[in-house]
């Protein structure tokens, strides 16, 4: 998009996200091979890609980015480590996914914080609230049965991510965080 950005009408595809150190990156990468092992069949999130969706804000203009880079700027996160424990699967979207059994109700409570400023602030957030969940496999026929290794996976900042959608799937570009040093 460049430098040539229109700010009335050129649009970018926007949402916050938290993503993984390398070591949660690479136990997911290494669950999802173990799950492709048994046979199992569906695309594989490529593991630059994997994250957990805070916030989808969808189309923006240039401004409103700029709104939302602000404000995460002057988000404080505290420092949350999920434990990825489970494993689902949602059937209309079919999707598989890793979550926690356990609700890890303080970063709940904080991503409803920034759900509700993005809100006063004018954006769209999904109102069935935050479930935190990595996408591992899309266009999956079922779950897979396999226990996994619980994977530890430290929260420290989040990230305002640009999406380019693409004949071989999205590729996401970091255009901010969060200021929690």
């Amino acid at each position: 998009m460049g430098d040539t950005l229109n700010p009335k009408t050129d649009r970018q595809r926007i949402f916050i996200a938290a993503w993984p150190d390398d070591i949660a990156r690479e136990a997911l990468r290494d669950t999802a091979n173990s799950i492709l092992k048994t046979g199992f069949q569906a695309k594989q999130v490529k593991p630059e890609n994997i994250h957990i969706t805070i916030a989808f804000l969808g189309d923006l203009i240039p401004a409103a980015v700029e709104t939302i880079k602000h404000l995460l700027s002057n988000f404080q996160l505290s420092h949350i480590t999920l434990n990825l424990n489970r494993l689902g699967y949602w059937r209309k979207p079919r999707v598989v996914w890793l979550g926690c059994r356990d609700k890890p109700t303080g970063l709940i409570t904080e991503i409803e914080s920034l759900h509700s400023q993005l809100r006063r602030l004018g954006f769209r957030v999904d109102e069935r609230g935050f479930v935190p969940h990595v996408t591992v496999f899309r266009k999956a026929a079922k779950r897979p049965h396999i226990s996994i290794t619980p994977i530890e996976w430290p929260v420290s900042e989040l990230t305002v991510v640009r999406s380019t959608l693409t004949s071989d799937g999205p590729n996401y570009e970091i255009i901010a965080t969060s200021d929690n040093k």
